[in-house]
């Protein structure tokens, strides 16, 4: 049996994924886990974590867009 995703169906994100999507270094995360400025993970096994994709997502939006030449960051 096939179980299909969509955009509103949270899914589970390993280590990986998450230092690929939010750019961040596995150490830099960890300490920004440790200080609760990012996503706990949730402990999928006795040595795997995974993070949920809608958390992640929120963060990712969260972040402030930084000023280019007096733009938004789009670049218009």
């Amino acid at each position: 049996m096939e179980i299909k995703l969509n955009d509103t169906t949270p899914r589970l994100l390993s280590l990986k994924e998450v230092i690929r999507l939010t750019g961040k270094s596995r150490s830099t995360l960890w300490r920004d886990i440790n200080a609760k400025t990012f996503p706990l993970p949730l402990k999928i096994g006795l040595r795997s974590i995974a993070f949920k994709s809608n958390e992640i997502s929120e963060w990712i939006e969260s972040r402030s867009r930084i000023q280019l030449n007096g733009t938004n960051g789009e670049g218009k």
